[in-house]
C-alpha cells in the first residue's frame, strides 16, 4: 500500500520589524488622537479666554463711564462742603442763612460707586484666571481689581464721617426749614428767605467745623482715588485692545 505524506506548511513567523511597525502605528494613532484632543481643548480654552476678555472690556467701559459721573458729582459735593465750611469758619451764617441751609441739607447726599467686577470675580473665584494666557494682562487685571477694592473700602469709611457731620447739624439747623426745602421730586430747593440757625453755641459750631473738615478731606481723597482708578481703567482697556485685537 502506498502511503502518501502530506506536507504541512509551517505557520508564518513574524519578524521583530513587523511587531515594531504594528506597535509604532498603534502608538502613532493614539498619539495623534491625544494631539487632536489637546488641540481641541486648547481651542476651547482660547475661546473662553476671548469671551472673558470681551466681557471684561465691557465692564471696563461701564466703569469708565461711572467713574466720570462719580468724579463730576463728587467735585460738586466738594465745592458745597467747602462753601458750608467757609460760612462757619468766617461766621457769615447770619447773612448767608439760605446758603448755609442749602449746603447743609445736601451734605448727606453723596455719590457712591460700585465697580463692575462680575467678570473679574468669575476669573478669580471659578479658577478661570489661568485662562488668561498673557501674564502681564493677568497682572494688570489683578492690580485694577485691588485698586477698585481699596476705593470701595474707603468709600464705606467716608460714609461714617459724613453721617457724623450730618448728626451735628441737628444742634444748629431748624428741622422745619429742612422739611420745606424738599419738593415732591425729592429735589432740594434753596430757601427764598434768610433762615437763621436755632443755636450759635460755639462748642457745637466748633464740632461741626471739625467734622466738615474730615468730610472735605475724605471727599477730596475719593476724587483723587477715582481719578487714579479711571487712569488704570483706561490703561487696561488699551492693553486688552492691543493684546487681543479688540474693536
Amino acid at each position: 500500500m502506498e502511503v502518501h505524506h502530506h506536507s504541512h506548511t509551517a505557520s508564518h513567523q513574524k519578524k521583530w520589524k513587523e511587531y515594531f511597525w504594528e506597535f509604532f502605528m498603534l502608538f502613532l494613532a493614539v498619539f495623534c488622537g491625544f494631539l487632536a484632543e489637546l488641540q481641541l481643548e486648547h481651542y476651547i480654552e482660547n475661546q473662553r479666554e476671548k469671551k472673558y476678555i470681551v466681557q471684561l472690556q465691557q465692564d471696563l467701559l461701564a466703569d469708565s463711564t461711572s467713574l466720570s459721573t462719580f468724579i463730576e458729582n463728587e467735585s460738586r459735593s466738594y465745592q458745597r462742603i467747602n462753601s458750608l465750611l467757609e460760612i462757619f469758619v468766617y461766621k457769615t451764617y447770619d447773612n448767608k442763612g439760605n446758603e448755609a441751609y442749602y449746603f447743609a441739607r445736601q451734605l448727606i447726599r453723596t455719590s457712591s460707586l460700585l465697580m463692575s467686577d462680575g467678570t473679574i470675580n468669575q476669573l478669580k473665584f471659578a479658577g478661570n484666571l489661568r485662562l488668561i494666557d498673557k501674564n502681564d494682562v493677568a497682572k494688570r487685571i489683578m492690580e485694577y481689581d485691588k485698586a477698585g477694592k481699596e476705593f470701595e473700602d474707603f468709600q464705606e469709611r467716608n460714609v461714617a464721617r459724613t453721617e457724623e457731620a450730618a448728626i451735628q447739624l441737628e444742634n444748629l439747623f431748624d428741622a422745619r426749614t429742612f422739611y420745606f426745602m424738599l419738593n415732591d421730586s425729592n429735589q432740594i430747593v434753596r430757601p427764598v428767605n434768610n433762615p437763621q440757625l436755632i443755636s450759635k453755641v460755639e462748642h457745637d459750631i466748633n464740632t461741626l467745623i471739625l467734622r466738615l473738615q474730615y468730610v472735605k478731606g475724605g471727599t477730596l481723597r475719593k476724587i483723587n482715588m477715582a481719578k487714579r482708578l479711571q487712569g488704570k481703567c483706561i490703561q487696561l482697556q488699551a492693553i486688552l485692545k492691543e493684546q487681543y485685537h479688540l474693536n
